[in-house]
């Protein structure tokens, strides 16, 4: 079964949806993500397994409470 990957990373202050070839960068990691669901809806019905990942922030706290 063919893959379609999907990954979003910090660049700066941007953020990046990396798939195949192509890097599209955009303001917010919400933006790049909705547009990463956007692909995969199309990849899914045309019967590609979707995979999507997204790198956290480099100053992100993981597992602590932010609020």
């Amino acid at each position: 079964m063919a893959e379609a990957l999907f990954r979003i990373v910090p660049d700066g202050e941007e953020w990046r949806l990396e798939h195949e070839d192509q890097r599209v960068a955009y303001m917010t990691k919400e933006a790049a993500f909705e547009a990463a669901v956007l692909a995969a809806q199309r990849a899914m019905r045309e019967a590609y397994a979707v995979h999507i990942s997204v790198d956290p922030a480099p100053n992100a706290l993981v597992g602590r409470d932010q609020g």
